[in-house]
């Protein structure tokens, strides 16, 4: 069992797969095969936020839902989707488990390649589904980053997304005030010009 770095949850991590670094995501991957494991802390209500993931909003993304079912995981009411997307001319097939509480959920995404599907399918699965989040770890939540930021002294720590982290006036995330400034610092996958 492995922490995603800047966490408090852990994964059952296939043998082989390693932690994802020069990302936007935090989580782990079988590079070689072309297949991740991530998780986004979403600051907003479990209820709330599963709501919002149907399959005709999930499609409006390109993600076809190709299954959906309720689950316990580690005494937690969660659902799970299975999901198809291209996304960059790349077939693949997604596992995403979602669970929270009251004020936060967790998305667990596993992806793979379509012509992988029965080498992958059940072993990602598996790992999305060993899932355990542990709300009581004191955690860094800038643990596993590989920048640093200085962020303007009127702005505080106010979460983290994957790797990518939030700053605001007063360090509560969502803002409250449309009209406050939201300081965001995100790794690129791409060369900017």
């Amino acid at each position: 069992r492995q922490t995603v770095p800047g966490t408090r949850v852990s994964l059952e991590v296939p043998d082989g797969w390693t932690t994802m670094s020069g990302s936007a995501f935090a989580g782990f991957a079988k590079e070689d095969l072309g297949a991740s494991l991530i998780v986004n802390l979403i600051p907003a209500p479990f209820a709330m936020f599963v709501k919002r993931m149907t399959p005709e909003t999930l499609l409006t993304k390109g993600v076809e839902v190709l299954d959906e079912e309720e689950v316990e995981v580690a005494g937690r009411q969660s659902v799970l989707l299975h999901c198809a997307q291209t996304a960059q001319g790349v077939e693949a097939f997604k596992w995403i488990l979602i669970f929270g509480d009251e004020t936060r959920s967790i998305m667990v995404m596993g992806t793979f390649p379509k012509p992988l599907r029965d080498d992958l399918s059940e072993v990602v699965k598996a790992a999305v589904l060993s899932a355990r989040w542990d709300v009581e770890k004191k955690v860094d939540p800038l643990e596993g980053l590989d920048y640093s930021v200085d962020p303007p002294e009127s702005m505080k720590f106010a979460g983290r997304m994957g790797n990518a982290i939030t700053y605001t006036k007063d360090g509560d995330m969502p803002v409250t005030d449309p009209a406050d400034p939201l300081f965001v610092v995100s790794p690129g996958d791409g060369v900017v010009q």
